[in-house]
């Protein structure tokens, strides 16, 4: 089953294997024409220190404009980062602990909504996704962060029993800036999966209050 949920999550994530995230900039990540997102900005403010991960190849990645961008995909479809002035990429990973974050910052306004809508649209047009034997579950609510936010919460099922898997999605708009959240661990097959979402929803919304903050605060 291990193996399953590992899987899972590299398929979702598309973070290149789940291993090294490091690659030259593609298509969906043209280079900005300036850097609006300031030197030192704290986009790992919540995660783990290194000395918590279980070996050296696990731990903090980033922050770094030069990783592979976060491009989430439900249903075969793909929510690719568009044209930005700056952005900012980072993680946390360790066994069966998958982390992710993202900071764009756009020119103007109209174009930070329509990212942040286009990532929570690509979940709202696919519930359900994958065959009988290893189904994902995707469930979209209004987050509380953020000047507009979502939530994202993604279970899965085996032959219709719940099964290890759970991810937690945050999209968060901050005036022209959006930062994209994830995480994913071996939650979501207890006894009340339910309460165990939305405990995993508060715990992911209370370790990036920090960086909507400093977003507000730092960005202009």
């Amino acid at each position: 089953m291990r193996v399953l949920v590992s899987t899972a999550a590299c398929a979702l994530l598309l973070l290149a294997g789940c291993g090294d995230q490091r690659a030259q900039p593609t298509a969906s990540t043209p280079a900005p024409a300036r850097h609006t997102i300031p030197a030192g900005f704290p986009l790992l403010k919540g995660y783990p220190p290194d000395s918590d991960a279980e070996s050296a190849q696990d731990g903090r990645e980033g922050p770094s404009r030069s990783m592979e961008p976060m491009v989430p995909e439900a249903c075969g479809s793909r929510a690719q980062v568009p044209t930005h002035d700056d952005w900012l990429r980072g993680s946390w990973t360790n066994p069966e602990d998958y982390r992710q974050r993202q900071l764009v910052d756009f020119a103007h306004l109209r174009q930070a909504r329509a990212y942040a809508e286009r990532l929570l649209d690509l979940y709202r047009d696919c519930p359900r996704e994958g065959p009988r034997d290893d189904t994902g579950h995707h469930a979209v609510q209004r987050g509380h962060l953020g000047d507009a936010a979502g939530i994202v919460t993604t279970t899965y099922t085996y032959r219709g029993s719940p099964r290890p898997g759970l991810m937690v999605t945050h999209v968060v708009r901050v005036g022209t800036a959006v930062l994209l959240a994830l995480t994913y661990n071996e939650g979501g097959a207890g006894r009340h999966p339910a309460r165990e979402a939305a405990r995993e929803r508060r715990r992911t919304a209370h370790e990036i209050e920090g960086v909507v903050t400093a977003t507000r605060h730092q960005l202009k």
